[in-house]
């Protein structure tokens, strides 16, 4: 019985990351972003807070406050990602954000909540 359990649970997470494989909806964007952090070793750690603000820190310290939002299945910011907007796609914790121009394509790591907060950068 233990034994198909854990089998179900492994087959439900796959069926989770699978969803998550390709482009995300607007309310996968959503869902994912709001209160919790991306890194790179590209810009440091970016939060982004339920109510469309982000906080990025950058690898000396500093912070920058920025806005964020989904439209239909586009994310939009006051980054790379403004105007047309980016795609997200990937599996959980690594995704990629990407323009239709190909001007901008940026591998991140998710860690849920606040991680920026705590002032640590993962390179």
């Amino acid at each position: 019985m233990r034994k198909s359990l854990l089998g179900a649970a492994a087959l439900l997470l796959a069926a989770s990351n699978a969803a998550f494989a390709g482009e995300l909806s607007g309310g996968e964007i959503q869902s994912l972003l709001s209160g919790n952090s991306i890194v790179s070793p590209e810009f440091g750690c970016l939060f982004y807070s339920r109510i469309g603000k982000t906080v990025t820190i950058d690898f000396a310290g500093n912070s920058y406050v920025g806005a964020w939002s989904v439209e239909g299945d586009r994310y939009h910011s006051s980054g790379s990602c403004g105007g047309k907007g980016c795609s997200i796609s990937g599996t959980f914790p690594e995704f990629t954000f990407r323009r239709d121009d190909g001007r901008f394509n940026r591998s991140v790591r998710l860690v849920k909540g606040n991680f920026c907060e705590k002032n640590v950068v993962i390179s």
